[in-house]
């Protein structure tokens, strides 16, 4: 168990490094972010962060809301993932250098094509989180030993919907940042084989 462990590893790293050998000579260098955009009444300042792996963050910079806009710009390293934002009313950016606007009043993004496309797919990820958040609510407070089984049920599917889609965008951005960006969260269902095919696709 442990050497088809230590192998998955090697192949999830393999892939990472893969799919980052074609921006490391950018990596090297900075690319100047600019970003802004509206928020709701009450939102006083908007901060960016450098996000570190899936859900670890150090703070980078914040701005001052006025009249309910915001603009902040800086340089980091390019395809940095970054977020920005205030409390929980935040999103997740790779610094590939073009300007962002995000209207956070009406949930809508406006940036480069490699980031409309991260938005959506983390979009699409908080559907499959608020539906199994609403099942296992529903499935703690009920009492019903049937119905429990067919909210574990549902659960169950729900989570492999989810894990499908994980395994698509990671498929369909073999060419991009996203797909290292997916990588980091399968380890719990994506298997050998499945990643070792994955990898020869790239050869």
């Amino acid at each position: 168990m442990r050497e088809w462990l230590l192998t998955l590893q090697y192949y999830q790293c393999l892939l990472v490094a893969l799919l980052t050998a074609s921006l490391s000579y950018a990596q090297n260098d900075k690319k100047t972010f600019q970003i802004s955009g509206n928020v709701p009444d009450g939102i006083s300042k908007i901060y960016i962060y450098k996000s570190n792996g899936l859900s670890a963050r150090e703070m980078l910079d914040r701005t001052t809301v006025a009249d309910g806009r915001f603009a902040i710009s800086g340089k980091r390293p390019a395809y940095d993932l970054l977020s920005i934002g205030s409390g929980s009313m935040s999103i997740q950016f790779f610094n590939d250098g073009e300007p962002l606007t995000m209207d956070f009043v009406n949930d809508s993004l406006s940036a480069s094509p490699l980031n409309e496309k991260f938005y959506r797919y983390n979009k699409e990820d908080d559907r499959f989180s608020d539906e199994f958040y609403r099942l296992y609510i529903s499935r703690k407070n009920t009492k019903d030993e049937a119905k429990k089984i067919e909210l574990e049920q549902q659960i169950a599917a729900n989570q492999e919907a989810s894990n499908e889609h994980a395994r698509a965008i990671i498929r369909d951005n073999l060419d991009n940042v996203i797909a290292a960006y997916y990588l980091d969260g399968v380890n719990d269902f994506i298997d050998y084989e499945e990643l070792k095919s994955t990898i020869d696709s790239t050869a």
